[in-house]
């Protein structure tokens, strides 16, 4: 969830339960802010310490805590540092941000419904305003605010808020950035880890690109963003950037397009006695973790191109380039195949537009408690 599900200020309980945090399967975050997860130093225990049940009734108080201090929990903070330390990790390797002008009109593209009766494209695929979650994904979250026996009530009723909505939405760019790394990180505090860093991002960004913006909870923290878990924007992303700066090309914008496809961290179970978090992995069996996985992908899938097709649409009938000059380039695209709910099979389209470039991925990101999703 944006923010998380524990309250950053107060490791002991539950944020605050509120249902405009909550993300859910095919939330679409679309950014031109990106960071490297694993530009960082971290040092791990080589046998991390358990207290076992056994052993609480004959231990002391003092053990106890001494114990309680060394368990892995979902509130124990990450053992890392030096995130984002170019000088360490290479001028090419850890944060990259660009203008969101291209962000921005994908968005107002998604969000808004252009009526034309001669558009063939509006027949054979859905617009993202046409998106609905299916009812396997709506159980599938269901199950996992069941099985969060840790969180307060509140948190059943702000997740059965959201759920009442069955259509995914859009993250601007001031509330998501993904997280690029080389392995799928997945728990509470490396998710706390994660936010941390997209925080910073988004504040340095806003800082070094001028940006004017209209909110008050400025600078943004840990508390305020959800992190998208990927493997890809930031090496893109410096693609562009050594190609601009050695090859002297022009600048591209471009937009990081990312759809919630998977849980970042399993459901939360909260210990009194020691005041520590725990999750719980055994909330799904192994067939059912691999048909999560199936109904996932695939409407993560149809919620991100969907996204790209109003875009490429709201292009071809130039409904914005009053606000966004760029728009006015010439953009056509077909597509090949009908795509249902219940079909495999895959769209192609074709783009011609000699000005920019647009990326599209779908994985693993945010799930629906997290947030962050995925939390």
């Amino acid at each position: 969830a944006i923010g998380g599900l524990i309250d950053s200020q107060n490791c002991n309980r539950a944020r605050p339960a509120e249902p405009w945090r909550i993300t859910r399967f095919g939330d679409i975050c679309v950014s031109s802010f990106m960071t490297n997860y694993d530009c960082q130093k971290c040092f791990w225990s080589a046998e991390p310490v358990f207290v076992k049940k056994k052993e609480q009734s004959q231990s002391s108080a003092a053990d106890l805590e001494a114990a309680a201090a060394n368990l892995d929990s979902a509130c124990v903070a990450a053992p890392c540092s030096l995130h984002d330390r170019w000088d360490l990790f290479g001028q090419f390797a850890c944060s990259f941000f660009q203008s969101p002008i291209l962000v921005q009109e994908i968005i107002d593209a998604a969000n808004n419904i252009y009526e034309d009766d001669d558009d063939e494209n509006q027949q054979k695929a859905k617009l993202f305003s046409q998106i609905k979650i299916p009812d396997a994904i709506h159980d599938l979250e269901t199950k996992f605010w069941q099985a969060s026996t840790g969180l307060s009530p509140e948190w059943q009723t702000a997740a059965k808020q959201r759920q009442s909505d069955r259509k995914p939405r859009i993250h601007e760019f001031l509330r998501c950035a993904e997280a690029t790394s080389s392995t799928y990180w997945n728990g509470a505090p490396y998710d706390e880890l994660a936010r941390g860093y997209i925080a910073e991002l988004i504040n340095e960004a806003i800082s070094d690109l001028n940006l004017s913006i209209p909110f008050t909870d400025f600078p943004r923290t840990r508390s305020d963003v959800a992190c998208f878990s990927a493997m890809e924007g930031t090496g893109w992303m410096s693609v562009l950037r050594l190609s601009e700066l050695y090859l002297k090309y022009p600048n591209l914008p471009a937009a990081n397009v990312r759809s919630v496809s998977d849980f970042t961290q399993s459901p939360l179970m909260y210990d009194p006695p020691t005041q520590l978090w725990f999750e719980n992995p055994d909330w799904l069996d192994e067939q059912e973790r691999t048909n999560a996985t199936i109904i996932g992908y695939r409407f993560a899938i149809e919620s991100a191109s969907a996204v790209i097709l109003s875009f490429f649409r709201a292009r071809k009938l130039k409904k914005n380039v009053q606000n966004y000059p760029s728009a006015s380039a010439d953009t056509t695209f077909h597509i090949d195949k009908n795509v249902d709910d219940d079909d495999d099979s895959k769209s192609h389209m074709k783009k011609k537009n000699k000005e920019e470039r647009h990326h599209h991925h779908h994985h693993h990101e945010n799930s629906p408690d997290d947030d962050d999703t995925t939390d």
